[in-house]
């Protein structure tokens, strides 16, 4: 009894690991693609002011 209980028991366990590890996976992608995405508008608004501070100190 015991052991048909474990040999049901270890195959479903490793499906929900699996499951469980999927999920995860998925979740920091998308933090990942989320980061990646925040640092590109970070890239952007520092080369703007970059340029302003330079077209700033023309005008001097």
């Amino acid at each position: 009894m015991i052991t048909a209980l474990l040999t049901l028991s270890i195959p479903l366990m490793m499906v929900i690991l699996a499951i469980v590890l999927v999920a995860s996976s998925k979740r920091i992608a998308k933090a990942q693609e989320q980061m990646a995405q925040t640092q590109a508008e970070i890239a952007k608004q520092l080369a703007s002011l970059a340029i302003e501070l330079r077209n700033s100190g023309k005008g001097n």
